[in-house]
């Protein structure tokens, strides 16, 4: 099967999916509605700083796309609802940061490192 595999690892636990970017599949509603409505993101500084940034776009252009082969040791009862492509650059705003708390520096470089670290 072609397709983009993500493999993620934070410690034991492991996350991974094939993703069908070229397989439409049908959009449930209320999960583009979820996905729409997202206006926020999340990160841990350096030194452990948690901050909010929100995002202002006129449009989010998602297409449903196939999924398969989802597995992860982290959640029991996870399973896939649906995965979204980004079909074009998305024209946005960022407003300025909001600091949010400090967590320990050892909580954040693993935080990081499971958001960035793919396996093989």
């Amino acid at each position: 099967m072609d397709g983009a595999s993500l493999k993620l690892r934070a410690g034991a636990h492991t996350l991974s999916y094939v993703a069908d970017p070229d397989t439409t599949v049908e959009t449930p509603l209320d999960q583009l509605e979820i996905a729409e409505n997202l206006d926020r993101a999340y990160t841990v500084s350096d030194s452990g700083q948690v901050r909010r940034i929100t995002i202002a776009r006129d449009k989010w252009p998602l297409r449903a796309v196939a999924c398969h082969e989802f597995k992860t040791s982290m959640f029991e009862s996870a399973q896939v609802r649906c995965l979204f492509k980004v079909t074009e650059v998305i024209p946005y705003e960022w407003s300025a940061f909001n600091r949010l708390y400090e967590v320990p520096l050892a909580q954040a470089r693993r935080a990081r490192s499971f958001a960035t670290e793919q396996i093989g």
